[in-house]
């Protein structure tokens, strides 16, 4: 009968393995960060920031394109009425700066 050997890699593969998990999990926290932070630069972010300081106005400048409108109905469904918009040429391009106003009712789903 052989007497079985205890594996001498076992605790580097232990030690390996849980440097792997602690690796991953940071991964996992700072790509979440990130999200948010990239979120919070967004048209979509700045209204739901001005939302969750109680600002009863939002101001933005967006260049207008094809999107335009869909950020604007974007902003429109997170609890903000459409108000006005102005526009003006910058280098060849046209930008709008578009004033909301807090909805008085409740947001859309």
């Amino acid at each position: 009968m052989e007497e079985s050997q205890p594996d001498e890699d076992a605790p580097a593969s232990t030690a390996l393995e849980s440097v792997g998990a602690a690796i991953s999990s940071f991964v996992n926290r700072v790509g979440g960060w990130l999200s948010e932070v990239h979120h919070s630069m967004t048209p979509i972010g700045h209204a739901e920031d001005a939302l969750e300081r109680g600002d009863s106005r939002f101001l933005i400048e967006l260049q207008v394109d094809r999107e335009t409108m869909q950020i604007v109905d974007a902003i429109e469904a997170l609890g903000w009425d459409y108000e006005r918009a102005d526009y003006h040429r910058v280098e060849e391009k046209t930008m709008g700066v578009y004033l909301f106003q807090r909805a008085q009712g409740p947001a859309l789903p």
